[in-house]
């Protein structure tokens, strides 16, 4: 693992809601090995497969749902963006609502994964040329080297009046 050596890997807890966060977060070559050899694509998928359930998909419907009561929109007027989409189920949840769909997402297995379910997807460089109603961005920011940044770039992207969920696991 020489990509590592000599590196710290330091998780830092925020004091006033309990996220743990990685104080250097991975980009460019580091963050495609990562996610594309360290997390093997195809165990990641496998695993990520076998924990869907029928309570998992009516928590992400309810979410979604509540989101666009929110906005007051028909789910077939909505367009949406999943960051971080990992293997589309939240994408295929809002697309079983109605919502034009979008994802973000760096590794390449996943992003051909959503190709192959005809889910349209954007890079980062990418997300101004659309606008999007509803952002979903779970478990994502803490991972990033310029969380501030992203959540500015998100907000951009947003049509007036847009919502954007950002979501984080904390630890006990």
């Amino acid at each position: 693992m020489d990509a590592l050596r000599g590196a710290d890997y330091c998780l830092l807890r925020c004091g006033h809601c309990g996220l743990v966060y990685q104080r250097l977060a991975p980009i460019g070559d580091l963050a495609q090995k990562l996610y594309e050899e360290w997390i093997r694509p195809v165990v990641a998928k496998r695993d990520q497969l076998s924990r869907r359930s029928v309570a998992s998909h009516a928590r992400l419907t309810k979410e979604i749902g509540t989101a666009l009561n929110e906005l007051g929109l028909s789910p077939d007027r909505a367009t949406v963006l999943d960051v971080g989409m990992g293997w589309e189920e939240w994408c295929l949840a809002a697309r079983a609502y109605g919502c034009r769909v979008y994802g973000l997402e760096l590794s390449a297995e996943r992003l051909a994964h959503a190709h192959e379910l005809g889910v349209e997807t954007v890079g980062w460089g990418g997300i101004g040329s659309e606008r999007f109603d509803f952002i979903n961005a779970a478990q994502v920011l803490e991972h990033l080297p310029a969380p501030g940044d992203a959540l500015r770039s998100l907000c951009d992207a947003l049509r007036p009046g847009g919502l954007v969920r950002v979501a984080c696991r904390t630890v006990e």
